[in-house]
């Protein structure tokens, strides 16, 4: 008490602060105004701040209410930057989902060929004779039957 806020040099926004004092002058009051502020201990916090001109002893006089809303704002800065991240992720998957589905596609198709040389491999040994069957094209056949299926 007893000092100004230039005195005590607390506004870390000086053009926020003019816009604060014209409000007062003009409207003698001014309701949760965000301000920028400077601490003791030299640290920038965000406020809200409101105040009104009174009369005390018929000279005018400011009464404020300062409320330190630097977490809050710490948090929603927080919240943005994950939000952002997210929807960066989320930009990325949407250009990823194609590729799936195209090597999905590519796959499937793949297989249903494997299915039709199985097939054919399989009919293959089944009309071969047994004199046949232990031949080079049987073999092959006999391979392309044994392997795994995955």
């Amino acid at each position: 008490m007893g000092k100004t806020s230039a005195e005590l040099a607390i506004w870390a926004d000086q053009e926020r602060a003019i816009g604060w004092w014209r409000g007062l002058r003009d409207d003698g009051v001014v309701h949760n105004m965000s301000m920028r502020f400077r601490r003791k201990d030299g640290s920038i916090g965000d406020a809200l701040m409101s105040a009104r001109v009174i009369e005390v002893n018929r000279e005018p006089c400011i009464l404020s209410i300062t409320r330190d809303i630097t977490d809050r704002t710490e948090a929603e800065e927080r919240f943005r930057a994950e939000r952002r991240a997210l929807q960066e992720q989320l930009a990325q998957a949407q250009k990823l989902e194609p590729i799936g589905r195209l090597a999905g596609g590519v796959a499937h198709d793949f297989n249903n060929l494997l299915t039709a040389i199985r097939g054919f491999a399989e009919l293959h040994s089944r009309s071969t004779s047994r004199t046949i069957l232990d031949g080079p094209t049987c073999s092959r056949s006999n391979r392309l039957l044994n392997a795994p299926r995955s």
